[in-house]
């Protein structure tokens, strides 16, 4: 809902432009909106914008949500300008084979070397874990707030997504990865 964003975008002094394909978090974010700050509705999919528009692309968890990895990056990758960044926070998620422990066997890797692309990538599997098992614990201390709050149904759809990424993370079976690939023509 345009929290990390804004964050970035107050901690760099950048500008950003945030997009989402979910309406209601998109109305959300447009209340943090500021000279620097704009989020616009679009699909990663199918960007509106020209090429070499951007200097940098940051996705934070949103491939996830892709049917075709490769062709949305394709697409991300020809609006940001030569030389340009694109940052990829990657979870190797459940629907993909689990035996996938290195960062260039993952389809973001594979998607780089395929295409030449250099790349530095950063291995945050335990920091990770370490993050979804301290949520799990927060998340259900907070139970009696969401509770108190009436959204107690919005809680338990958390806790079960949490309890399923806790259980990966305990067999080790949800690697993460940062990656940081140079565009290149």
């Amino acid at each position: 809902m345009g929290r990390v964003t804004e964050f970035l975008c107050n901690k760099t002094g950048a500008i950003f432009t945030g997009i989402d394909i979910n309406k209601n978090d998109l109305n959300i974010a447009k209340n943090i909106e500021h000279e620097r700050l704009r989020f616009q509705f679009a699909d990663m999919t199918k960007l509106p914008y020209n090429e070499n528009f951007f200097d940098i692309a940051l996705l934070l968890d949103s491939l996830n949500f892709v049917d075709d990895i490769d062709s949305t990056l394709d697409g991300i990758s020809k609006v940001i300008k030569d030389d340009g960044l694109l940052c990829i926070c990657w979870s190797q998620p459940p629907r993909l084979p689990m035996a996938v422990i290195s960062h260039e066997y993952s389809e973001v890797g594979k998607w780089a070397n395929m295409r030449n692309l250099p790349y530095k990538s950063f291995d945050r599997t335990k920091e990770h874990n370490i993050f979804w098992n301290k949520y799990q614990r927060i998340l259900y201390e907070m139970k009696n707030e969401f509770k108190a709050d009436g959204i107690e149904d919005f809680w338990k759809k958390n806790m079960e997504s949490v309890q399923v990424c806790v259980g990966l993370s305990m067999t080790n079976v949800l690697p993460r990865w940062i990656y940081i690939i140079k565009i290149q023509a």
